[in-house]
């Protein structure tokens, strides 16, 4: 798993960091979103650069290059530039948003940097204000930390309006590239990665991997579309938050070297999962017979079946695939399924949290849904 790599970042004591350990506890890791439950990869076409120069330079001159200066924030720099790609994917307009509305609200404060999944948790729960409200360029650690006390109740509610949809974890994004490109050139959403870096490696346009001591980790965000090659290697295209005077305008190319050689922490981007379909389509009822429990984790037409008549509930998303995988996000639908129809007492069914479908439950599906 993708967080025993990050562990592994932590034996010695290091330099002050803009990623940390995640500190959760096994349990709550294994109830985040994996998109392997809502997504089916395949491989993509790799465009040349020169093909796609044009219009990228055409997107990222919308986008705000960052400047965290001397401050841990860059995960939730990254953050606010992925919630402003967004609005400029959905509605054609990049909106800045203020990092520290997510840095500042760290569930680590006062210590420095944070975590993936804390700056993702946030940005979904509460969103981000605007920029020019709580602006944070060439602040230091001590001055971005200040920044909430001028912090006023209309902050929070513009910051509602623009609530990233879930998060999830791109599987094995730390170490295969295609998936996290699947995501950025076919999906065509920002990446939040995490990197590892030695001294000198990556204040550059390129970054070079030069040394074994990657002792500095950093978040970053992928740019939709942004993956292509380059002199017959694959790159991802990112932004920093080192301001416009370093790299590429503030940008740089991450070659595959930095996947094949294990300095990439983690990857994570958002989609807004929407259950309620049926005021836009006239959606078929499934038929199924369900004859075999099925349990967290399998992956087979038995789950797949039950992805869809859970869509039909509206208790599972129905804007992704139904890819057959029994995940986070099937059980939190199974449970609701559970609770509607009361399969079975509360503490039972709290007890189990959608991860078993059983002969009661699977009684109430053939019920439903049965041939």
């Amino acid at each position: 798993m993708v967080f025993s790599i990050i562990k592994n970042w932590f034996r010695h004591p290091e330099p002050p960091q803009g990623i940390i350990e995640d500190p959760r506890k096994e349990e709550e890791k294994e109830l985040d979103y994996q998109d392997e439950e809502i997504l089916e990869v395949a491989p993509i076409a790799w465009p040349r650069w020169e093909a796609i120069k044009t219009k990228i330079e055409k997107d990222l001159s919308h986008y705000k290059v960052f400047n965290q200066d001397g401050s841990s924030s860059c995960l939730a720099q990254a953050t606010a530039l992925a919630l402003g790609i967004d609005n400029y994917l959905e509605e054609g307009k990049f909106i800045a948003f203020s990092p520290a509305d997510i840095y500042c609200r760290r569930a680590n404060k006062p210590r420095k940097g944070m975590y993936f999944q804390d700056a993702l948790h946030l940005a979904y729960k509460r969103g981000a204000t605007l920029y020019d409200w709580l602006p944070t360029d060439g602040l230091n650690e001590e001055e971005i930390n200040k920044l909430l006390d001028k912090y006023l109740p209309s902050y929070g509610e513009v910051a509602k309006v623009f609530k990233a949809g879930n998060y999830f974890w791109i599987k094995d994004g730390h170490k295969d590239i295609e998936r996290v490109a699947y995501w950025l050139n076919v999906e065509r959403r920002p990446v939040i990665l995490g990197v590892a870096f030695g001294n000198k490696e990556w204040p550059r346009t390129e970054p070079k991997i030069l040394t074994k001591y990657a002792i500095y980790r950093h978040g970053i965000c992928a740019v939709p579309e942004g993956a292509f090659l380059k002199n017959g290697k694959a790159y991802i295209l990112i932004q920093d938050s080192w301001g416009v005077n370093s790299g590429w305008n503030g940008r740089r190319f991450v070659s595959e070297d930095w996947w094949k050689q294990g300095r990439i922490l983690g990857a994570l981007t958002f989609k807004k999962l929407k259950n309620t379909w049926r005021s836009e389509e006239d959606r078929p009822k499934p038929k199924y017979k369900f004859e075999r429990d099925l349990v967290f984790g399998m992956k087979n037409e038995d789950v797949r079946m039950l992805q869809e008549c859970l869509k039909y509930e509206e208790l599972f998303p129905i804007n992704v695939p139904s890819t057959g995988w029994y995940g986070n996000i099937t059980a939190k639908a199974v449970y609701k399924f559970q609770v509607k129809y009361e399969v079975a007492p509360m503490a039972e069914l709290d007890a189990l949290k959608g991860r078993r479908v059983r002969p009661k439950t699977r009684a109430k599906l053939n019920e439903l849904f049965g041939k």
